[in-house]
């Protein structure tokens, strides 16, 4: 494999793929893609592999893909795995992990399907090297993508390590937390990057972990998602080096001390006391105490920041899975309706919700809405502004 540029997958939540491919773009990808089913393809160079996985504010995964391989039977797939050259990604007395993903009539399990790669490729170590790389599940040399499609299998490389969406501030998600990345999408969808020029407020009345919090204030001080993360899996890419990461590194970090709030505001609320001191531990770990000021609030006393026409205000409020929820939960609703429309008149509003009779307790006309997924949740963001309200 060339050192020069190589084709890649960057997976993220679904209905998100044609913002993740701008953002890309941006980092300098060519021939980039938005593909169905939360997939962007896309060619770099390794460097700019590297600031995809330090910049990324919206992708899970990045992978290098290998081959698409027949996977009609065990020993089909296991030949085929086993007629890849790893050595040019791991060495013998390395470490590996395999993900696998899907099923047909012949792996009925991932974990069989798994044992079965990992397999193929330790007796090639063993069959040329006369040594076999060891497993590690946690922070592997390498770790393989193998997602089963049918009778076919496409094989890859996880260069993330972890997935991307972990930025690493998050102590405890709470019930059914907002993905990272999920939030960052929102905030671009409903035009954070553009208020951030106008030295907007922010405010989120439900804020749970302090997600959408942290995840602005990043934003606005140019703070790469992966500053301070190990390299992951890029050590298997060529032309990748740990000077090459320390470089990025340290220009991430210039160009968040360069960057400066100036009269920005980020205000949290939530009714728990048990829920806000999580969040104000998030918000430490984040490196965001300074900037973020969380207070213990019910919604019915919610009110604008003073002196402040407007800003933008987003949400993901409780979804009601729970029995008994639904009534306690239209009541919360519609007193957020009820407060965006009677003192957020000039604001931008994001409401991110999985309950469709929920969202119509609102009473609010939307400017815009999106299908998104949290998790394997389907979603709806709904946009207010003043034409809404």
């Amino acid at each position: 494999m060339s050192q020069g540029q190589h084709p890649y997958l960057a997976t993220v939540p679904g209905g998100l793929e044609s913002l993740l491919a701008r953002e890309l773009a941006s980092l300098g990808a060519l021939e980039v893609r938005a593909r169905a089913a939360g997939v962007v393809g896309f060619r770099a160079t390794t460097e700019v592999a590297a600031r995809v996985c330090l910049w990324s504010r919206l992708a899970n995964r990045l992978l290098l893909p290998l081959t698409d391989l027949p996977a009609g039977t065990p020993t089909e797939l296991g030949t085929g795995v086993r007629a890849i050259r790893w050595e040019r990604f791991l060495r013998p007395q390395g470490t590996l992990a395999v993900d696998f993903h899907g099923t047909n009539g012949a792996f009925r399990h991932t974990r069989f399907g798994a044992q079965t790669v990992k397999d193929a490729v330790v007796d090639r170590f063993r069959d040329r090297c006369g040594v076999r790389p060891s497993v590690r599940l946690d922070s592997p040399d390498l770790r393989i993508s193998v997602r089963l499609l049918g009778q076919r299998a496409k094989i890859g490389i996880d260069l993330s390590g972890r997935s991307l969406h972990r930025r690493g501030y998050r102590l405890d998600g709470g019930t059914a937390p907002l993905k990272e990345n999920l939030a960052a999408g929102i905030l671009m969808l409903a035009g954070w990057p553009e208020a951030l020029a106008a030295e907007a407020p922010f405010v989120d009345p439900m804020c749970g972990s302090g997600t959408l919090l942290v995840e602005a204030a990043w934003l606005a001080t140019d703070r790469a998602p992966g500053l301070g993360r190990d390299p992951g899996g890029l050590g298997a890419l060529p032309g990748f080096s740990p000077a090459l990461w320390e470089k990025l590194q340290r220009e991430a970090r210039d160009r968040n001390l360069a960057a400066t709030l100036s009269k920005h505001r980020f205000l949290g609320f939530d009714n728990h006391p048990g829920t806000v001191a999580m969040a104000r531990e998030n918000i430490l770990k984040a490196g965001c105490a300074e900037v973020i000021t969380i207070d213990c609030r019910p919604l019915a006393s919610l009110s604008p920041p003073p002196g402040d026409g407007t800003g933008l205000l987003a949400v993901n409020p409780p979804y009601g899975e729970r029995i008994g929820e639904a009534a306690h939960l239209g009541k919360l609703y519609r007193t957020l309706g009820k407060k965006l429309g009677e003192e957020f008149t000039g604001w931008r509003t994001a409401i991110l919700t999985a309950n469709a009779s929920l969202r119509q307790t609102i009473g609010l006309r939307s400017l815009q809405h999106f299908s998104l997924f949290n998790g394997a949740i389907p979603c709806q963001l709904d946009l207010f502004g003043p034409e809404g309200n």
